[in-house]
């Protein structure tokens, strides 16, 4: 727990410089007809190895309603099993944004998965998995410019299973670019 919050504290301390200018309050995303590019890394080392990357890329219908696609590769290798069990995964996710302020949105999303890996069951011999989550949750926005924002997102699966590979809370973490995405300048801001 204490890893998690050091690790949004740290996304947040710099990023709030630019905030101040925009009000994080307000009814809607402030991304109005903005085709929104972005991405997800994620490395963790040590007796379990997972390398997840992502792209996401989405289009804001208007202020509140965005749709979105993101295919991810994710590679896991556990050294729990004798052998050490490797295994490559790779999947789509379809999601729905809906802003209910700038900075805070809900975010549904269902995720198709394909990857192979070693069966439950003797003989042990790896076969397909085809793996489907629906996640739902919140996530919070905080913008570095008028363009660019990062982004947490906790989510929860709805439909946990025996080959589920990962479980809820789910917490993603990234940043994306908006464009085209008119600048918006206040009276007060060029004062």
């Amino acid at each position: 727990m204490k890893k998690i919050i050091f690790v949004c504290l740290t996304l947040f301390l710099f990023v709030n410089i630019h905030s101040q200018t925009l009000d994080m309050w307000e009814f809607g995303s402030g991304l109005s007809k903005a085709f929104d590019l972005g991405g997800e890394l994620g490395i963790t080392f040590g007796t379990n190895t997972n390398i997840m990357v992502s792209i996401k890329g989405a289009y804001h219908f208007n202020n509140y309603f965005s749709l979105g696609l993101n295919p991810f590769y994710w590679y896991i290798k556990s050294h729990l099993y004798t052998p050490a069990i490797s295994i490559n995964m790779t999947g789509i996710r379809g999601y729905l944004d809906i802003s209910v302020f700038r900075a805070l949105y809900l975010h549904c999303e269902f995720e198709k998965m394909f990857y192979r890996a070693p069966s439950l069951v003797y003989p042990y011999s790896e076969k397909w998995f085809n793996l489907d989550n629906f996640l739902v949750g919140a996530g919070f926005r905080q913008f570095i410019s008028y363009n660019t924002y990062s982004y947490i997102e906790v989510l929860w699966n709805l439909n946990e299973n025996i080959n589920s590979v990962y479980y809820s809370p789910v917490i993603r973490a990234g940043v994306s670019y908006a464009f085209p995405n008119k600048k918006r300048y206040n009276k007060s801001d060029l004062e």
